[in-house]
């Protein structure tokens, strides 16, 4: 637990120094790298599957206050366009699956190492259907680690604006005892879905509670951009320690292929928001994070940094997910069938 306190404090540290510098997204990315770095160093900075979630939970609270009535009417008239990008980056994760598949794995594991949908989720995938666990969980982990060091940061470079120091848009006033209940609520609900097995359980509880909060009878509090900050350098953290070098020499062959379809996805998606925005005039950069092939938390919470529409960038990504867990064993299967 100490270990814990200090790792965290390390973090916290960096992303203050990058906030102060005025670096893009300080409180992500700093933790992020420091962690990384450390733990490259030989550095025993292992951390519990239950801080990344905490951190979720506390930003996804944050990000379901933005739901404001006008928001949720507004997103419902671009349904059809989150579903078209939606297929689009799915069929880009299965040609990328034919980049991975490269390094000498089999298909089974190329294909949901590719599928931009959640660790837990596609390594599950992957073990029902004879791939490598142990491979798809990396390169899941390690595609969400590429994304948030590269993609968010090239948007903030290329807009100018860290962010960094702009405060949460608040929708309601805040109420201590108010946060407290919808924190509480938050858990509670994220334990429940965690052990029904929901993906993304404590992202989708902190939405809920967030979304209840704006949108239900009463409105409740807002959130500190404070916690926000917090819950990034949980996030932040909880993805550096993943950087093990155990696992970078076990894998040297597997991993340039990951990196490779990784940066395939990445442009893929940049030309196809570029697109969408060219057709339809919606912002450039929300739907970059919006197509990305990141984490859900981790470009809702940089849509939220930099002042894009964190709800529709929510929303592309729930949708994207809920389209692969429906449709991959499918699709795989089909697939298969191709390759043979």
């Amino acid at each position: 637990m100490i270990r814990l306190i200090l790792i965290l404090c390390f973090g916290g540290v960096l992303g203050a120094g990058a906030n102060v510098l005025g670096l893009p997204l300080p409180w992500l990315v700093s933790p992020l790298v420091g962690t990384a770095i450390l733990s490259l160093s030989g550095v025993r900075v292992k951390t519990p599957p239950q801080l990344r979630k905490i951190g979720q939970l506390v930003a996804a609270v944050a990000i379901g206050t933005t739901f404001t009535p006008e928001v949720v009417e507004g997103l419902a008239s671009y349904v059809g366009i989150i579903f078209v990008c939606a297929a689009a980056s799915i069929a880009a994760g299965i040609l990328s699956a034919s980049i991975v598949a490269r390094s000498g794995v089999g298909f089974d594991t190329a294909y949901f190492a590719s599928m931009p949908g959640g660790v837990a989720e596609m390594s599950i995938m992957a073990e029902r259907y004879g791939g490598d666990t142990a491979l798809v969980a990396v390169a899941q982990s390690m595609r969400i680690i590429l994304v948030v060091l590269t993609l968010p940061v090239l948007l903030v470079l290329l807009s100018g604006d860290a962010g960094a120091r702009t405060p949460l848009p608040q929708t309601m006033p805040l109420s201590w005892l108010g946060l407290f209940g919808m924190l509480v609520g938050a858990v509670l609900l994220g334990w429940l879905l965690d052990r029904l097995k929901v993906m993304n359980a404590y992202f989708l509880a902190g939405l809920a509670m967030g979304g209840f909060a704006i949108l239900g009878p009463v409105r409740i509090s807002s959130v500190p951009s404070e916690f926000v900050n917090v819950a990034q350098v949980m996030i932040g953290v909880a993805l550096g320690s993943r950087v093990e070098p155990k696992i970078l020499l076990q894998m040297r062959k597997f991993l340039p292929a990951t990196v490779g379809g990784t940066v395939f996805l990445i442009l893929f998606n940049v030309v196809l928001s570029w697109g969408v925005a060219v057709a339809t005039g919606l912002d450039f950069q929300t739907l970059a994070l919006a197509t990305s092939p990141g984490g859900v938390a981790e470009m809702s919470i940089t849509a939220t940094a930099l002042h894009l529409l964190a709800p529709m960038v929510t929303a592309f990504h729930l949708v994207r997910i809920l389209i692969i867990v429906l449709m991959s064993a499918p699709l795989y299967r089909a697939c298969r069938k191709l390759v043979r």
